[in-house]
């Protein structure tokens, strides 16, 4: 008798143990697609800017032309993911990273705009995207 239900109690942790796995496995992939969704959104992002290194904005301040642009740390990105509650999507994440904002001064516009940049402002941002219908949007 004993061992019967020894027997019973194993199989049954077996097939309660089966979904956990599973539910593991499906979580690391969604978790590593966050990844991959949060570094191609900062990398997209700082394509999109159109003040950037490649094109800052120059304005005159006083005597001296101000040279700016900002961009966004890729160093610095983080995503968290949890359950959500909504009945609209799965899961939640907390995407976090710095937006750096860049100056160079000079005595002309060429002078400023090819000048050493240095970083005068740091803003740190986050958003929080959904895993809707099998991937991550913003």
């Amino acid at each position: 008798m004993f061992r019967k239900s020894c027997l019973g109690v194993v199989f049954c942790g077996l097939l309660l143990a089966m979904p956990c796995d599973a539910f593991a496995v499906n979580e690391s992939k969604i978790q590593a697609d966050l990844d991959a969704f949060a570094h191609q959104y900062v990398r997209s992002a700082n394509k999109r800017m159109t003040v950037n290194r490649a094109r800052p904005q120059v304005i005159k301040r006083g005597a001296m032309y101000v040279a700016t642009f900002t961009e966004i740390d890729q160093q610095t990105v983080t995503a968290q993911m949890r359950k959500s509650n909504s009945k609209h999507f799965d899961y939640v994440a907390t995407l976090c990273y710095n937006e750096l904002t860049f100056e160079s001064l000079g005595k002309t516009r060429k002078e400023a705009a090819s000048g050493q940049f240095r970083c005068v402002k740091v803003r740190k941002l986050t958003e929080l995207p959904r895993y809707v219908k099998g991937k991550w949007e913003n």
